[in-house]
């Protein structure tokens, strides 16, 4: 808990259930050790743990020890991927496994390996007569795992605008230095993946990306805020308000139709905050945009605290011309009060 609290990257982490159970599971084998830092490293512990660890703290005898299952379980996973599988049929998957460990030279019985896996490893669970990853974000790992064993980065180019896809590409990104992938995301014009995917590669403590970094700060930068720019400049107000939330949603790691919650809001991006406020300003004379807003808030008696001030709120709502509470009549037009856009994170 005292590691959590102290590092907001895991705090992001611990919000997800299943990743917070492996946190608890790496903690429990290893508990003096330093928890992963990111997500794909926290994958990569767990496999080794569940293959390696696991069965030789029990001193088990198992064939997980002596093979690399975790390759041939790369490979069932990218190939389940490719035919968009989350389960396989058990005549189905001993044949494919037999196919993986003659390719890798391993003289292993594929129906031995498999039932050692589901046994031992448990990174592989029998529904009926069918198998499955214990959760489908494992089988997003391994296949990532496998295209950056395989060096087929360019296998990923023709998948950027496909959902099936998206967390095996992030976790590639997060395997390997991306910058390539983030610039291929940008040509593309996938630039919320590649945002998204420079966000995690910044979490990385590597001197020898900074310079990367920057380069592909304004590169991702640019293409992002590229379309809001353009509904601002042609004055289309309504488009530009969607634009804006979606923007931001996606800055916070959620998907559009989705609500802020009070702490993202609080720990938003400053820098994020200001790029999208400037064009707001730029391109509305002055009277829209987050500043503005900002500045009659502050005027109607308001506090920049964090905290509710019910009464500053609604002398602010009155000033800026929105119905108390209710966004259905927001006029979007320039004729509307100074400060009456944007609506869209509210």
């Amino acid at each position: 808990m005292a590691q959590i609290e102290a590092r907001p990257e895991l705090k992001d982490l611990a919000k997800n259930p299943l990743l917070l159970t492996m946190i608890v599971t790496f903690h429990r084998r290893f508990p003096g050790a330093e928890l992963p830092r990111r997500r794909v490293e926290l994958y990569q512990e767990i496999c080794r743990l569940q293959l390696k660890d696991r069965p030789g703290a029990r001193k088990l005898e198992t064939l997980l020890l002596e093979c690399g299952a975790q390759v041939i379980l790369q490979m069932l996973a990218l190939e389940m991927m490719e035919k968009k599988e989350e389960r396989v049929e058990r005549g189905e998957l001993v044949g494919r496994l037999a196919r993986y460990l003659t390719v890798q030279g391993e003289t292993v019985g594929a129906v031995e390996f498999l039932d050692q896996v589901v046994q031992v490893s448990e990174l592989l669970i029998e529904q009926e007569d069918e198998y499955e990853f214990a959760h489908l974000s494992f089988q997003e790992y391994l296949a990532a795992a496998e295209v950056a064993r395989l060096k087929q980065e360019s296998l990923l180019y023709e998948k950027l605008w496909e959902d099936w896809w998206k967390q095996v590409i992030l976790l590639y990104g997060g395997l390997v230095n991306p910058g390539g992938l983030i610039r291929e995301m940008v040509r593309r014009g996938a630039t919320d993946l590649a945002y998204v995917c420079w966000q995690e590669m910044t979490k990385r403590i590597d001197p020898a990306l900074v310079e990367e970094l920057r380069a592909l700060k304004k590169e991702v930068q640019s293409s992002r805020y590229q379309r809001l720019e353009e509904l601002l400049k042609n004055q289309r107000w309504e488009e530009a308000d969607d634009e804006t939330y979606r923007l931001m949603i996606k800055t916070v790691g959620k998907d559009e139709g989705q609500w802020f919650e009070r702490e993202e809001l609080l720990n938003f991006s400053c820098e994020e905050l200001l790029g999208i406020d400037r064009l707001w300003v730029k391109y509305s004379g002055g009277r829209f945009g987050f500043s503005v807003q900002k500045e009659l808030y502050l005027e109607c008696g308001g506090i920049a605290d964090g905290k509710y001030h019910r009464e500053a709120i609604d002398r602010f709502y009155d000033t800026i011309g929105w119905t108390k509470y209710d966004f259905d009549s927001v006029d979007f037009d320039t004729a509307a009060p100074r400060g009456h856009l944007p609506t869209g994170v509210v």
